[in-house]
């Protein structure tokens, strides 16, 4: 089960690591990266907003991934479908969180999969120049709470399926949550 698993990642990372106490090393990605493939999966299946991000060819004879663009050609990266896509994402209607170890995303490498290692596929700040000034912090903060959350509570629903969750688009696509159960752990 996904929240036993990170349970257990954080609990003995804290342990080994944190001295007792969350900390930034404790939750680092080399000694939580269960919890670092948990949110990169979340931001897959939920993204923020149906956000693409579009280029003109300015050359002629450009090759992506085996197909030669003309200039003036548009090109749109836009994660959700590329996320949700059989052709390079097996099962993408399942979460998953091991998709996103090491392990896997070595063996993408060299296969039309490696796609959705992209960095501009990673995360809902973008990247470069025109990357969210606060995604640190926001990253930051979401390991922290997910973290905390997760040591002090155990939680369940009803829902057994993500097709079972529907989304509504406001400014940000939201999903309309289903009743969550709080059960201490301590």
């Amino acid at each position: 089960d996904v929240q036993e698993k990170l349970h257990e990642e954080i609990s003995s990372a804290v342990e080994a690591v944190g001295g007792g106490r969350l900390s930034a090393e404790a939750l680092s990605k080399s000694n939580a990266p269960y919890l670092h493939a948990l949110v990169r999966e979340t931001h897959r299946l939920t993204p923020t907003g149906a956000i693409n991000l579009s280029k003109t060819v300015d050359v002629d004879g450009l090759e992506i991934h085996g197909r030669t663009m003309k200039e003036g050609d548009v090109v749109v990266l836009e994660g959700y479908s590329v996320g949700m896509d059989p052709e390079l994402v097996d099962e993408p209607h399942q979460f998953r969180p091991e998709r996103w170890l090491q392990a896997a995303v070595d063996s993408r490498k060299g296969t039309l999969s490696e796609v959705i290692d992209h960095p501009f596929l990673n995360g809902p700040f973008s990247q470069g120049a025109r990357k969210c000034p606060g995604s640190r912090v926001a990253m930051n903060e979401i390991h922290i709470f997910l973290s905390q959350l997760v040591l002090d509570w155990k939680m369940s629903t009803a829902v057994t399926s993500l097709k079972d969750i529907t989304y509504q688009q406001h400014t940000t696509i939201e999903a309309n949550l289903p009743a969550i159960e709080f059960e201490a752990r301590r």
